[in-house]
């Protein structure tokens, strides 16, 4: 029975029609969905048929695609994706990714984010900082409730309590991390930040954190690769390649097990790592040769 149900669920996938589709972007930013591209074929068993999307294209382009490619299975890549496929049938399989968080509209049925996975963020801050006890993280719900919702089921693993707090404005944000910093306990609270310009922006609320940070010799770390180069003691951010082989097996889990109507968006596997040297010398964290090792990017970079 075993083996009859995978030989049924193999034609399903060698009769999958696969499209993805993608915005139309210039360099630097092409190259991100390119890699993406590349690993989507690493996983899938066949090359997809690519759509490229612009600020012109209507939902009945992609739908009028969908009918002469044949298309039964769509990756959607990117927020703009996701919008035009409000009218495409129920029965086909849809997976979507490069995504932030979660979209606020359009089709969406499972997908996979850019986000890091909390758990890799708190082990990598427990192996720089074993101090730590406890982390705080300003978060606007309306965008990343289901992301805090996964870091509280992981954080008491690492000894860690997590301090979640809401806000859904700038505002909000530094009244808020104004209150954190007051406090006196800088060996065992670290500050999270997301990538996330409702509640951390790069003109007011991340310089404020980082010059606040830095003088009370407090950790701070990120999933954004620009706050880390700007003074951030540490970040993961995504693979690019990894993580289109993350959406290639997705679609390939749903075609095999039929499509999933519950709403779900996954954090990215099989991040990179990124450490600021600098932040990490201010306070008190050594750094062997073979520490650097474990991390894909070390700022300051060299002239």
């Amino acid at each position: 029975m075993v083996l009859c149900f995978q030989a049924y669920a193999d034609v399903l996938i060698d009769h999958a029609n696969i499209g993805v589709i993608i915005p139309e972007v210039r360099k630097p930013y092409k190259i991100i969905f390119d890699d993406i591209n590349k690993g989507l074929e690493d996983a899938l068993t066949k090359r997809p048929k690519l759509y490229y999307i612009n600020a012109n294209t209507k939902r009945s382009d992609i739908h009028t695609w969908m009918i002469e490619s044949q298309i039964n299975s769509v990756i959607s890549l990117g927020q703009a994706s996701i919008k035009l496929m409000q009218d495409i049938p129920s029965q086909v399989n849809v997976v979507s990714g490069a995504l932030l968080t979660m979209p606020a509209q359009g089709k969406f049925n499972q997908g996979v984010a850019l986000t890091p996975n909390p758990k890799d963020l708190f082990y990598t801050l427990k192996t720089l900082k074993t101090k730590i006890k406890r982390v705080a993280v300003v978060y606007n719900p309306n965008k990343y409730q289901w992301l805090i919702d996964l870091a509280k089921s992981q954080v008491s693993a690492h000894g860690i309590e997590l301090l979640a707090y809401q806000a859904t404005n700038i505002k909000e944000s530094v009244k808020i991390h104004a209150r954190l910093l007051s406090n006196d306990d800088n060996e065992s609270l670290a500050l999270w930040l997301l990538q996330d310009r409702s509640t951390v922006d790069n003109k007011v609320v991340l310089p404020f954190l980082l010059e606040k940070t830095w003088q009370k010799s407090m950790v701070i770390f990120s999933s954004s690769l620009g706050h880390v180069k700007k003074g951030a003691l540490f970040c993961m951010y995504p693979n690019n390649r990894a993580h289109g082989r993350q959406l290639g097996e997705l679609l390939i889990d749903n075609i095999r097990d039929g499509n999933s109507k519950i709403s779900r968006l996954a954090p990215t596997r099989d991040a990179l790592a990124a450490i600021n040297t600098r932040t990490a010398e201010h306070l008190g964290i050594k750094l062997s040769n073979s520490d650097l090792k474990d991390f894909d990017v070390v700022f300051p970079m060299p002239n």
